[in-house]
């Protein structure tokens, strides 16, 4: 096995490997880790949709959708990344379709969180999910699908989690 610290130097260092080249590699590689991670997100969501039941919803969304969106926006501000905003202006060529750049970029991680939640939710239950540590992973646990190569699913989220996890490192170092 490969010792953690090992691990953490390699990660490290292909971190400041691309801070120091800049923001101009950054947006290149960026724009792939996303796509890998929507094609591998819908695809695993796709393949669990078998398990979805929309009478789970029903103890979340009972009172409507104005309870939810009240939490929403208190809590997808951690999650969006607001921050960036603060400094990326600067490096944007073209400041008219900063606006429409923005809200697309905003949107996209909100519409995954909300997919991840209705979809976890609708395949356990509300009290399950409530218990659970790692919900998503548990749900990735939870099916098989038999005859194909890949039989289990969860090493995927853990993949996008990780890649995640890194354009983050790489975002706030630099």
């Amino acid at each position: 096995f490969t010792p953690m610290s090992v691990t953490i130097f390699a990660f490290i260092v292909c971190a400041i490997y691309l801070v120091v080249g800049g923001i101009s590699d950054m947006s290149k590689i960026f724009p792939f880790f996303l796509s890998v991670t929507i094609v591998i997100l819908l695809v695993v969501y796709g393949l669990s949709l078998n398990m979805f039941q929309l009478n789970h919803l029903r103890p979340v969304l009972g009172l409507g959708l104005e309870p939810v969106s009240r939490a929403l926006t208190v809590v997808s501000i951690s999650f969006l990344g607001v921050e960036l905003m603060m400094f990326l202006p600067k490096y944007v060529k073209n400041k008219e379709k900063l606006f429409k750049a923005s809200a697309i970029g905003f949107g996209i991680p909100l519409f995954l969180y909300i997919l991840t939640f209705a979809v976890v939710v609708g395949a356990l239950t509300a009290t399950e999910v409530m218990t659970m540590t790692w919900p998503t992973i548990s749900l990735f646990q939870s099916f098989e699908i038999r005859g194909i190569f890949i039989e289990r699913f969860e090493s995927f989220l853990l993949v996008i989690w990780t890649i995640q996890f890194f354009t983050t490192f790489v975002v706030y170092t630099y």
